[in-house]
């Protein structure tokens, strides 16, 4: 049983924030605008955005960009080129965007880790 009242606060807090983040249908966004998505790894975007990837989708004129801030690749064990590779599938064929507006970066010191702490000044240039 405290297995169930374990996993129930965050379940209850991605209940709130899914309804609190998820686009409404009534919002309409002016042609020609660009909106930029900023993930910290592959799979964020469909984990985490979907509702909003979906929205702007089906807007008209929008174009939808992409910047993730690094290939995951937690261990450094090699990973990183399938998750760019799965991102970029994900961006063109789920959400519909060019892999001309999706960039990923790849440095060191952004990979996934339970230990590495993201310097909010490094990813903020």
């Amino acid at each position: 049983m405290w297995i169930v009242y374990a996993f129930l606060p965050p379940l209850i807090l991605s209940l709130i924030l899914y309804c609190a983040l998820s686009p409404k249908d009534n919002i309409t966004i002016n042609p020609g605008t660009k909106a930029l998505l900023v993930i910290s790894h592959p799979d964020d975007e469909s984990m985490f955005f979907t509702p909003l990837l979906s929205h702007l989708k089906s807007q008209q004129g929008v174009a939808t960009y992409i910047l993730c801030l690094s290939t995951g690749d937690y261990g450094n064990v090699g990973f990183g080129d399938v998750r760019k590779a799965e991102l970029y599938d994900a961006a063109l064929s789920v959400h519909g965007i060019p892999n001309k507006r999706v960039i990923i970066r790849d440095e060191v010191d952004l990979r996934d880790g339970k230990r590495n702490r993201w310097s909010h000044i490094r990813i903020s240039h």
